[in-house]
Parts: C-alpha cells; structure tokens; sequence
C-alpha cells in the first residue's frame, strides 16, 4: 500500500481503471449497506471486499519486479500449503493434530484453524497456485509425477473430509481448467481426482 500511494510503483493504466471500478463497486455495496434493516451486520462485508484490490497490486507488484526470486516465493508457499494438508490428515487419523488441536466433531476436520470451520474453503482457494506452485517447481522435485499425484489426491481428500461442499465444487472447477489447460498433465490430473473421490 506504501508503494503504491508513494509513487514507487507505477501501476498500468488498465489496472487503475479496474481499481476505480472496483473501489465504486464497494461503494455501493457500502451504501446499500446503510440503507438496510441490518446496517451494523451488513456494512462490514463492504470493507472486507477492499482486501482484493491490495491482493491483486500485490501479485502484479511481484510480475513485474524482475529480481524476485520466484523459486523462492512458491517454495514457502509449496510447503506450507502441505504442511496444512499432512496437519489435517493427523488430525483425521488421530483425532488431533501437530498441534494438539481436537476436532470439533466426528465429521469435520478443521487442521490448524482450530473451531472455525474454513480449511475447505482456505485449501480450495489456494489451490491454484498450489498446482502452479507444482508445475513451476518441477524440475526441483525428485519423483516429480508421484509427487504430482500424491498431493493432489491428499488435496482433494482433506477439502473432501472437511465437509464444506463448496470448497470442493471450486477444487474440482480448478481441476477441469487444469485438465484443459494443461494437456501433458492431463492424464495424472485425471487419474489422481478420480483416486481422490472414491476415496472419499
């Protein structure tokens, strides 16, 4: 946010305009807020939306700053999306996970987020940068088709066991563009979500 509002990033001007479009979509939202019966639960939603048009500088930020080290970039993120699904898998085996974290009922599991039930949803969102992370990262990886098919299986099991039907409509929407996009992936794509669901 520093850098934008200090000049030190010069943002295109196509995405200036989306910005402008977006922040009067929020006003709307903001005002149509006031103007309900419930104005105090409405209008925080509004303010939430704002975290998108940061998020999206933040991603075009990193595309155009050359010296970024990407490798590095998607690595931590790599590991600690995993490190979320193995903490989960525990937790479903054991009833607890690395960090002691009971389940909150016998039917969903909630990893390292405790009581709130949002790891489908946290998993599912991400998982697209998790299948790009794997993709760019794969000629770091021993093994890398096993790997490949390993995690997407765990994947789409713990966003299944979390029990948020939603998450895992947006987990499998995320393979069907995968699968077309990406055509030398596309027989392990299928296979691994195939293995997945039956599992479930």
């Amino acid at each position: 946010i520093y850098l934008v509002f200090s000049n030190r990033i010069n943002l295109k001007s196509k995405f200036n305009k989306l910005i402008l479009y977006f922040i009067i979509l929020c006003l709307l939202f903001f005002i149509s807020s006031i103007l309900s019966n419930y104005t105090v639960i409405s209008i925080k939603y509004p303010v939430f939306y704002l975290r998108y048009i940061f998020f999206s500088a933040c991603i075009l930020y990193f595309l155009k700053k050359e010296e970024t080290n990407f490798e590095n970039f998607f690595k931590i993120f790599f590991y600690t999306y995993s490190f979320v699904i193995v903490d989960s898998l525990i937790q479903f085996i054991f009833t607890k996970d690395l960090f002691l974290i009971p389940k909150p009922s016998n039917l969903r599991v909630t990893g390292v987020f405790g009581d709130e039930l949002i790891l489908g949803s946290y998993l599912s969102r991400l998982f697209p940068f998790y299948l790009i992370s794997m993709i760019i990262l794969k000629d770091k990886i021993k093994y890398y088709n096993f790997v490949f098919f390993v995690l997407i299986v765990l994947n789409i099991f713990v966003i299944g066991i979390s029990g948020e039907r939603t998450a895992l409509f947006y987990a499998l929407l995320t393979i069907i563009l995968c699968i077309i996009s990406k055509v030398s992936l596309r027989k392990i794509i299928l296979v691994s979500t195939t293995f997945s669901l039956l599992a479930l």
